[in-house]
């Protein structure tokens, strides 16, 4: 358990059911990755980042940046004490290893095999996916059977700055807003409490 704000972050990269077009040709591109952070004790989401870079140390530094600047926007974020990564090859950077000796953060990892290290920010990808994600035209679905004979390439409509937007905008008047059932309480209203 957290005992409070910003104490502990799960971050982990997500592979989201969407297929982003190029904004000049219309063409598909593929499916983009989300890299995301969320605080355990308020469950407030405090940094994001999309791209169509695969997990990297790259896109960790950037969920980063965006989680200790998000402030500055009015957003939950800050310095985390404690993050709880991937087990992946990104985290294991000496870029990444800096970044957090500088600003004082302690990286521990999951184990690995045991998916539920971090199930604070794989519910929320659950919670985006159906929320958001598959509501929108070229949407992948979860898996094949979902999907049917839909036509995901085909139907796609979304440009990557398209999906950050929606993406962004549920996360700040949506899921932040509603109620969280382990807290009873919203994450955004749980973390104004605590950074009071």
């Amino acid at each position: 358990p957290s005992p409070f704000a910003l104490y502990t972050v799960e971050i982990d990269t997500h592979y989201l059911d969407i297929i982003v077009i190029d904004p000049e040709t219309g063409q598909p591109l593929g499916r983009p990755f989300l890299a995301c952070a969320i605080d355990t004790y308020s469950r407030a989401i405090v940094g994001t980042f999309i791209s169509m870079f695969p997990p990297s140390a790259l896109t960790t530094l950037a969920v980063i940046k965006d989680m200790i600047t998000r402030p500055s926007r009015c957003l939950s974020g800050g310095i985390p004490s404690i993050i709880i990564p991937d087990n992946g090859v990104e985290f294991k950077n000496n870029s990444l290893a800096r970044v957090c000796e500088q600003l004082k953060i302690t990286l521990t990892p999951s184990q690995i095999g045991t998916p539920d290290n971090k199930p604070h920010i794989e519910r929320f990808f659950g919670t985006l996916t159906q929320g958001i994600l598959q509501k929108l035209q070229g949407t992948t679905f979860s898996n094949p059977i979902e999907r049917g004979s839909y036509d995901s390439s085909g139907k796609a409509h979304f440009t990557l700055d398209q999906v950050k937007q929606y993406v962004d905008e549920w996360i700040n008047t949506v899921y932040q807003l509603s109620i969280h059932y382990s807290t009873g309480r919203a994450p955004v209203l749980v973390w104004q409490d605590a950074i009071q």
